[in-house]
């Protein structure tokens, strides 16, 4: 079930649930967006773990696109080498890991109709971009 919710509010609680080990969150004012809140909030909490616990990034910024999107990019370590598998099930780095977190993100992205990519970001980190398909 989704409805149109505040995402400032589903980031920051998202956040709330994170051992963060002293990141720094920077958002905007972000908007609203549809969607099932508590998966979103569950994509949040995967990528921001993701971000502090294997990339050891001191900032995570969130941002909103004109086409309803959004991105969550982060300073840590970044990737491997390729972004080709990173989403498929049992995918481990070499930062360690289950390899489930950016599955259920693809998941959760897909059950909303949007894509989820992986790209490099502005500082060497990881840069996830969802957008509507």
């Amino acid at each position: 079930d989704t409805r149109v919710v505040p995402l400032d509010d589903v980031v920051a609680e998202a956040w709330s649930y994170v051992e963060t080990n002293g990141t720094a969150l920077t958002a905007g004012s972000l908007g609203p967006v549809e969607c099932d809140p508590d998966q979103l909030g569950r994509l949040f909490e995967n990528l921001f773990r993701n971000a502090v616990e294997h990339g050891h990034a001191d900032t995570l910024t969130v941002e909103r696109f004109d086409d309803g999107g959004f991105a969550v990019e982060d300073d840590g370590g970044g990737f491997d080498a390729t972004t080709d598998d990173l989403f498929e099930k049992g995918h481990r780095s070499a930062n360690g890991g289950i390899g489930f977190g950016l599955t259920i993100v693809a998941d959760i992205a897909a059950a909303h109709d949007w894509t989820v990519d992986a790209t490099t970001g502005r500082a060497g980190g990881a840069r996830f971009e969802v957008r509507p398909s």
